[in-house]
């Protein structure tokens, strides 16, 4: 799996997906799970909307 996301967008997906998560963890809507996909994409550095968008083949 190659990282597809530099490390500013990295870093931002990481500070954005714990807040909206730790919003979620003290009573936020259901919505603001999406914050546990921003903390896994941000960590790997790899995100699949962007694979896929991108064309390449499986």
């Amino acid at each position: 799996m190659e990282k597809n996301l530099g490390r500013f967008e990295a870093l931002a997906r990481l500070a954005l997906g714990s807040l909206l998560f730790f919003y979620f963890v003290i009573g936020g809507p259901v919505w603001t799970l999406v914050g546990l996909y921003l903390m896994l994409t941000g960590s790997f550095r790899f995100c699949i909307f962007y694979y896929y968008l991108s064309g390449k083949p499986l």
